[in-house]
Order: structure tokens, then sequence, then C-alpha cells
């Protein structure tokens, strides 16, 4: 009897003991909880009090180009962002604030660089940042989306820019123009050869539809990098809600002198199909005519490549392969791409940094982008069948652009062009 007792005494005494030890070794790894280094963060010794306090005031044109924007700019969107990203501060430490988070979310879309290179500049530690970063690009695309990167609701609205297509590059009932790209990312097992693409990388698929000024109005991100521009499109909610009408597109417009009415339309290359609302371009073996329809339409659909090339250009994340889950990838495309309009509205662009067509001496001076973008092409679709409605309808602009709709210097532009 008295036996049981000693040993029930010493099981209790050895959790006892064994509980304490548990307790000692989690005080221990307690105080290593942050290392001194990221402590100092607080001293200005950092990234953010360089920019933030020094070069803010001393350097702006250093400031914009860390940042990828203007001061006024930065500050607006601190403050349209700070009620999704800020935290309260505890008895154990301060809160990382809002300005911060958000300077190192946009430095690491301008740059593409490592949580762990940041977190050396920034002294912020590398789980927080794989907090703060996501976190933060999701309030981004949340607060710009409905103000900057809104899709068209009404008539007038697709209307403003048919307008804008017109005024600027001369093609009428354009609704914008669509193109696809490569996001790089990095390969991993388990993707298998699913993101594997013709240009032998690993990618997502970026569709968009550009306006006439170089905005993205639809955005369309996570197809597989095996997929070509017409399979892409036909399975996105743009397609989808093209063909149930659901966009409120004005209606068919007739223009004198040409049979019948014109609807509008989307202008792509020749990787998307034909159709009512997609215009491409004809065949290499064209006549003088299809080849004036061929210039006339690319001067439209330049928008479009101007725009990924600015977008890659001043967020280099996409220059590099992107090593971040798959949803992640997609918060960084929709929060780089409302961050692309809203800088565009905000601040504007250098004018050099787009292609530029001079008229009078028949001359495309490249954009500054050009040198430097490293966004792939999609591939052109094998199967790419036209549809009947959609041959009769460019038939009708190719009418209106050899005749009623000519510029003077479209015939010089397609024998220099070689189109």
């Amino acid at each position: 009897m008295k036996f049981r007792k000693i040993r029930k005494i010493a099981v209790a005494a050895a959790a006892v003991f064994g509980f304490i030890a548990l307790y000692k070794a989690g005080k221990r790894r307690r105080s290593l909880w942050s290392r001194q280094w990221l402590l100092r963060r607080s001293t200005g010794r950092d990234l953010a009090h360089l920019v933030l306090h020094e070069l803010r005031y001393e350097d702006v044109k250093a400031f914009q180009n860390f940042v990828r924007m203007s001061v006024s700019s930065f500050d607006k969107l601190v403050v349209k962002v700070r009620p999704y990203i800020a935290k309260q501060d505890t008895i154990l430490r301060e809160a990382i604030p809002a300005e911060t988070r958000l300077l190192v979310t946009l430095r690491f879309l301008a740059t593409g660089e490592t949580y762990h290179n940041l977190s050396y500049g920034f002294r912020i530690s590398v789980p927080a940042l794989s907090q703060i970063i996501p976190e933060t690009l999701e309030a981004i695309y949340a607060v710009l989306k409905d103000d900057y990167m809104k899709m068209p609701q009404t008539k007038e609205e697709w209307v403003k820019i048919a307008n804008d297509f017109h005024k600027k590059w001369n093609f009428p009932f354009c609704l914008g123009a669509l193109d696809g790209k490569h996001i790089a990312i990095e390969a991993k097992k388990e993707y298998g050869s699913y993101f594997y693409n013709y240009k032998c990388f690993h990618s997502v698929i970026l569709l968009a539809l550009v306006d006439a000024n170089y905005r993205f109005i639809y955005v369309y991100v996570g197809a597989n990098g095996r997929a070509n521009d017409a399979a892409v499109f036909h399975e996105s909610s743009l397609c989808k809600g093209i063909e149930m009408n659901l966009f409120d597109f004005p209606e068919d417009e007739a223009i004198p002198g040409i049979e019948g009415k014109l609807p509008y339309v989307m202008v792509g290359d020749d990787a998307f199909r034909l159709g009512r609302r997609i215009m491409k371009p004809f065949g290499q073996r064209s006549t003088i005519e299809q080849k004036i329809f061929n210039y006339r339409l690319s001067r439209a659909r330049r928008v479009s490549e101007n725009a990924f090339g600015l977008l890659s250009n001043k967020f280099q994340i996409f220059q590099k392969e992107i090593n971040l889950p798959l949803d992640k990838v997609e918060q960084v495309v929709m929060a780089a791409c409302a961050l692309h309009n809203y800088i565009r509205d905000e601040d504007g662009f250098d004018s050099a940094s787009v292609d530029n067509e001079n008229i009078q001496t028949i001359s495309i001076t490249p954009g500054s982008w050009r040198q430097k973008t490293f966004i792939t092409k999609l591939e052109k679709s094998k199967v790419n069948r036209s549809c009947d409605a959609g041959l009769e309808i460019r038939q009708r602009y190719m009418e209106y652009f050899n005749t009623v709709g000519c510029v003077p210097w479209q015939w010089n532009a397609v024998k220099k062009f070689n189109f």
C-alpha cells in the first residue's frame, strides 16, 4: 500500500518537474522571439526611415524612383489603405506603421526582391513580411479597383472609351485592345508540366483589355501557361459576358458611305478568334486594302503592348520568376494592375516610355520599355476558325478605312512598315 502511494507521489513530482522544465525552455525560446538587429528598427536605422524622413523631403526624385509614385500619390494611397492594414501597439512591442507596410510592399513590386533581402533593409522579419505583403496587396486592390480599374457598366462609359480610340488612334467603335502575356512563376514539383509554356518556362497568363490611354479596364489572371490567347479568352468572364450580352455595349451604328451598321468591337492580334466583337488582322498574303486595315488595327492594338510594357518596367517583379503560391501571384498581378492605373491617373507618365508614331515622317520611336521588358507574348492558337459574322464585319471596317475613313498618311505607312 505504502509502495503505491510512493509511486504516485513520484509520478506527480516528475510531472511537475517536467512542466517546469518545459516552461523554462519556453521562456528561453521566448527570449529569442525577435533578434536584436530587428528591434533597432525604431531607432531610424532602416530603409523606411531613410525614404519617409529623408528622401521624401530632400530628394523627391529618389523617393519617386523608390516607390514608383509621387509623394502626394503615396500619401493619398496611405490614407486609403490605412484602415485595412494599420495594427494596434501592444505592451510587448510597437506595431509596424501603415506607411512602412505600404512602402515595403511597393518595394517588393518595384524590385521583385525576396522577403529575405527586404528583411535586411527594412529590419522586418521574414515571417512578418510574409503576412504584411499579401495583406497590403489585397488592401491596395480593394481600395483602388472601383475608382481606378472599374470595367465600364453603361453604354455611355463604353462610348467614351470608343471616342478616345477614334480621336487618338483613328479606329471608330473600339471598346479596347485585347492582349495576353506570360507571367513567369517558380517551377514547383506539384505543378508538373501544367504551367510549362512554349517558351520553356513555367507561367500563368494575364489577359487584359486596355483602353486608349494605356489603362487596364479588365484583367483575368491565373490560366496555365500552356494555353494560347484564344483558349484563355474563351475561359474568361469577359468572353462569357460578351456571349450572354451582360456588358450593356452600345448598339451598332451606321457610318455614312458604308453599307449597314458597324458594331462596337475589341481589337487583338492574330492569336484571337475573329468574331462579331473581336477584330484581328488579315493573314500575310493580303491585298493593299487588307494591309490598310491591318495598319489601322495595329495602331489601336499597340496600346495594349505599351500598357504591358509600362507595367513590367515599373514593377520589375514581372521581370523575374515569382516564387509565391498561385493565389499570391494573382494578388500581385491584380494589385500591380490597379496601381498602374492609379499612377497613370495621378502622376501621368513620360511620353518617351511608350511608342510614338510620327505621321509627318512616317516613323515609329519605340518606347523605352521595349529595351527592358521580359513579359512574353502568348502562343498563337493552331485551331482558330473565324465566324462568318466576324468576316463580314471586318470586311466593312476594311471598306471604311479605305474610303470615307481613310487618313492621308496610311498609304505611305503601309509601304514603309511592310504590313
